[in-house]
């Protein structure tokens, strides 16, 4: 819509994309300020794949005509980013360019429109012409608010011709507001929604956005439009009434993943599409990912010349191998022994980590699937929330040494059982069923091992079931977090007194001391020795255990303090088992971001882990951690919520809500929140220190209160001194605070190496010239006293 010229900012020196509006637009006084508010707030959206409003303006020029006068023309433009690059109608149609990298482009528009839609901005016209790739590899979405400045009638021409169509005679549209001309639909055939096509204005929303992105995307895999017809009005009857077709009709060589991910943005029903456009950019990011490794992306093209029903000797998907998706349900425990839920919980999760190490099968993530623990929802609701095409469920039930597992594997788009198996069996072949399982899991899906993973002779980790089970126990346990520590330790001890020789359970006490010292419960100098000790042990006994590289990374970290040595181990525990959550987290987390300084590689990472397990609570508080620690508020209060709205009995969610909202500086809000954490944890020391930051602002007597509360304790029972010391120094008594964070570092408090560097609550400690010498003792990576200053918030 409207002429677009590429002009130089003179002031800023710089190229930029001069869009001039039509002249019945820009007279249209209701119309633009409709227009600039839009405008307005896409111009504050800041996002690498959005291309940027600069200005909107008015040039008034003088014409001469006739006679003596002259007359004066008013010209509204809109100044933009000029991305030097090409259309995706280009790339898909007018070069060779290969699906990997149209996936990989059309992934970044999805994350640019996610953070569009974040703050409420739905764009109504997404098509091809409006993602431009640059030379330099991004993807950048155009005119944000340009649809709506359309749909008044503004005639197209050119390759818009469709953009603004008459109402369909095929059946009445619902009415129009009364600001758009009767009887137009606005949108583009081929890339609008059924709700635009059939009018439906107040339908309209972000999920109109996402099913004119599968529309793209289907053209992308076909070089076709899904609802292609020979006039308008018989591709409306398709877009409307017809199924979607398949894509592999068209491209046989396109991933099934490819065909699922379009199928559900092209659900006719709004409410059966993905709910958030983040989904399908995390979809598109793994699709990607599996694909890379099975096989090179970029083997199939789609040029010009060639055309529908591309077929391949094999039959088998060109790109790579076949990647299979499974989702492993909590085991249900059906023995009537609360106790034998640990057990249960544990075959499940034993189950998961076998079928992780098959290749060519993608697992989804252990939190996510017992989010589903103990709810009756429907096994194809629960495929699609967690995008895999098989779903293994059973049952357990024990009597004395007696065990009965069930196990049955589920078709996840169509609810069909596709295999089921009773094994009974005395409790000593728990392992070998295991294995069975997942070995049997394989052969159904027609996924070949190798002798590398030959499940069927892998070793048990302990002959001694007893210990076994205390071992899943104190592992449920330690899930738990808070007062069930201690608990989990006292298990994991036992274990090891029964089996010396037991490996993971060594690394789960070292986790246990680890997670006691860094929580606060006790002094760093009293438990972490004992967890380096354990984590050594562990990996005595097995050098090729994740488990135990991730515990020994992470004591050597929080203790010892030596960072290289604690980067290797955590990238061999990662190398190990690439979808340890826990490896995945304390190394993006811990090291990276807050203890390394290299915030975005951090960031990346955590993001990753979100999006391999995204209905997990404990990951979205993670990131939400790094969010805020790196001034992305919004996105850490978005997170917390999430990780509060998965696990809502969680203390750790509800700490991270409350920090998130103190650091964005909504303190009504962290108070309410930091009560619900007290009342979670019996008042444990990091939120009561934290409350007495959110009071100091707005409240001083009740924040000098709670201080005292704090100090009384502190003469009574251990409080972590880095989490004191922002405290004191937030009522004004900044030589206690350096006191104890001169403790933090004698007492090799856990938690101060990883806060000393980011942590937003160390702020007015990082402008005393004595807490800058206090962390300049951590010799942290990369840094020297001249970056605090950059450090401070």
């Amino acid at each position: 819509m409207g002429e677009v010229y590429l002009a130089d900012d003179s002031k800023l020196e710089r190229k930029v994309a001069l869009k001039i509006l039509p002249a019945n637009v820009a007279a249209d006084q209701e119309r633009m300020e409709r227009f600039v508010r839009e405008a307005k707030a896409a111009a504050a959206l800041n996002h690498p794949n959005i291309a940027h409003i600069y200005e909107i303006g008015e040039s008034t020029s003088a014409s001469e005509g006739s006679s003596p006068t002259v007359k004066e023309d008013r010209v509204q433009f809109i100044a933009m980013e000029f991305v030097d690059g090409q259309t995706l109608r280009e790339k898909i149609h007018h070069e060779r360019t290969e699906l990997g990298k149209l996936l990989g482009c059309l992934q970044q528009a999805a994350e640019g429109l996610a953070k569009a839609h974040a703050a409420g901005i739905v764009h109504r016209d997404l098509k091809p012409e409006n993602i431009m790739l640059s030379r330099d590899g991004y993807a950048k979405l155009l005119d944000f608010g340009l649809a709506k400045l359309a749909e008044k009638g503004v005639q197209p021409h050119g390759e818009d011709a469709e953009t603004l169509i008459p109402a369909s005679p095929l059946r009445p549209v619902s009415p129009l507001p009364r600001k758009t001309d009767p009887g137009t639909v606005m949108g583009t055939v081929g890339y609008m929604s059924p709700e635009q096509a059939q009018g439906k204005t107040d339908e309209i929303d972000h999920r109109s956005d996402i099913f004119s992105f599968g529309c793209i995307l289907f053209e992308a895999a076909t070089r076709h439009r899904p609802f292609e017809g020979e006039s308008v009005i018989q591709s409306l009857h398709k877009l409307i009434y017809e199924p979607t077709p398949l894509i592999k009709d068209f491209n046989a060589t396109a991933p099934a993943d490819l065909q699922r991910i379009i199928r559900r943005c092209l659900a006719k029903d709004p409410e059966q599409r993905y709910q958030s456009i983040k989904e399908v950019a995390i979809e598109l990011k793994e699709l990607r990912r599996e694909l890379e490794t099975g096989g090179n992306l970029d083997t199939v093209s789609l040029s010009a010349g060639e055309d529908r029903n591309i077929k391949t000797g094999s039959g088998r998907n060109s790109l790579g191998s076949r990647i299979e998706t499974i989702a492993v349900l909590p085991f249900q425990n059906l023995s009537g022994d609360p106790e034998q839920e640990f057990f249960a919980d544990g075959i499940t999760e034993e189950i998961i980590n076998a079928l992780a190490q098959i290749p060519g099968l993608r697992v989804a993530g252990r939190s996510s699937s017992f989010s589903f623990k103990g709810r009756n929802e429907d096994l194809r609701a629960v495929g699609a929330k967690l995008s895999v095409a098989s779903i293994l469920e059973g049952t357990l039930r024990r009597s004395g040494s007696r065990l009965r597992i069930t196990a049955q594997l589920i078709d996840a788009s169509s609810g069909y059982q596709l295999w089921s198996e009773r094994y009974d069996r005395v409790i000593e072949d728990v392992f070998s069923v295991q294995d069975e399982i997942a070995s049997t899991i394989a052969g159904r899906l027609r996924l070949s091992l190798s002798s590398d993973h030959d499940i069927q002779n892998v070793q048990p980790p302990t002959r001694h079931i007893r210990a076994y089970e205390l071992y899943l126990k104190g592992r449920g346990l330690l899930y738990q977090r808070g007062l069930s520590i201690p608990k989990a330790i006292d298990c994991f001890t036992e274990a090891v007194a029964l089996d010396p020789a037991y490996a993971e359970a060594w690394a789960g006490l070292a986790d246990g001391y680890t997670t006691l010292g860094y929580s606060g419960f006790r002094p760093g100098k009293e438990v972490m020795p004992r967890a380096l000790e354990a984590a050594k042990r562990a990996l005595e006994l097995d050098s090729e255990l994740a488990e135990a590289h991730n515990a020994f990374a992470c004591a050597t970290l929080l203790y010892e303090r030596d960072y290289e040595l604690a980067e290797r181990e955590f990238l061999r525990a990662i190398e190990l088992n690439p979808i340890y959550m826990q490896a995945r987290a304390w190394y993006g987390l811990f090291f990276l971001t807050w203890t390394a300084g290299r915030d975005q590689e951090g960031h990346d990472r955590l993001v990753k882990v979100v999006e391999h397990d995204p209905l997990s609570g404990y990951a979205n508080v993670i990131l939400s951690f790094a969010d805020f620690t790196l001034g992305r508020f919004a996105e850490g209060i978005e997170h917390a919520q999430r990780g509060v709205e998965l696990d809502p009995n969680s203390y750790l969610a509800q700490w991270c809500l409350t920090l998130s909202y103190h650091f964005a500086g909504r303190q009504e809000e962290a108070a309410v929140a930091a009560e619900r954490a007290l009342a979670m944890s019996g008042r444990h020391n990091w939120t009561l220190t934290a409350l007495v930051q959110i009071y100091a602002a707005s409240n001083p007597d009740e924040a000098r209160a709670v201080y005292r509360e704090v100090e009384a304790r502190s003469a009574r029972e251990y409080v972590q001194p880095s989490m004191f010391a922002p405290a004191a120094a937030a009522v004004g008594d900044m030589d206690r605070a350096i006191s104890l964070a001169q403790q933090a570092l004698d007492d090799r408090d856990p938690l101060f190496v990883v806060l000393a560097r980011k942590w937003p609550a160390y702020a007015r400690l990082r402008t005393d010239s004595r807490f800058v010498e206090i962390v300049g003792a951590l010799k942290l990576p990369g840094w020297d006293a001249s970056h605090m200053s950059a450090e401070r918030h």
